[in-house]
């Protein structure tokens, strides 16, 4: 439908043709915000703009922030789009809180939330979380991480989670050898998938992709 596919317009993509600005650094916290136009490739689409903000705060041990963006929606194009057949802003909210217990064990925790602003059978949102953590054991570095998307709307079945793992070996200052492990499991309706950059592909409704890996990390 229109108002599901306003939503998955990811808010969390890079956006083009953005002003950003970013606020100098006072007692561990920081400021940033940003605007983007949002052009569309011809003028037979609606602009769509992006704005947000967030503010950071971090002393070395303990790390928070919070974070707000909001992209105006339509669904219409320019020769259709009346104030009847505008949709609601999409609204994205996350906060963020982290902790360097020592410098081999650390944690982190993210809660958000996706609102695209409708009412009703077309309202979607959810509240997504992620929890992770670090430890270092010497040579090895051990991370862990679990993640849940409750379902958008009541009956609509879409809610998935995710967990994955990671061990690293360092072979010396520069270069490590890792592998990683990482499981999804959709609801009936869910279509949660791994996807980056150029890697992407159609997804079945209520499948559970799984993804395995090995990889070098060299810094230069």
């Amino acid at each position: 439908s229109a108002s599901a596919k306003l939503f998955t317009q990811n808010v969390h993509t890079r956006q083009a043709n953005v002003v950003n600005y970013a606020s100098p650094k006072f007692q561990n916290m920081q400021v940033k915000v940003a605007y983007g136009m949002n052009e569309p490739a011809d003028n037979t689409v609606v602009k769509t703009p992006v704005y947000g903000g967030s503010l950071e705060y971090n002393d070395g041990i303990f790390s928070a922030g919070l974070a707000f963006e909001t992209k105006e929606s339509a669904n219409c194009t320019v020769a259709a789009c009346t104030a009847a057949t505008i949709n609601g802003n999409t609204n994205a909210r996350k906060a963020i809180l982290g902790w360097k217990a020592s410098d081999a064990l650390s944690f982190s925790a993210v809660l958000a939330s996706l609102d695209n602003g409708l009412s009703g059978a077309s309202a979607v949102s959810t509240n997504p979380y992620v929890v992770s953590g670090t430890y270092k054991n010497g040579d090895y570095t051990y991370r862990l991480a679990y993640g849940n998307s409750p379902e958008s709307n009541s009956g609509r079945a879409d809610a998935f989670s995710m967990y994955a793992l990671e061990v690293m070996y360092s072979l010396d200052k520069n270069t490590a050898v890792y592998g990683y492990y990482s499981a999804i499991t959709n609801d009936n309706a869910g279509k949660a998938k791994f996807e980056a950059g150029e890697n992407t592909y159609a997804t079945t409704a209520g499948n559970d992709p799984r993804a395995l890996g090995l990889g070098i990390q060299y810094k230069f």
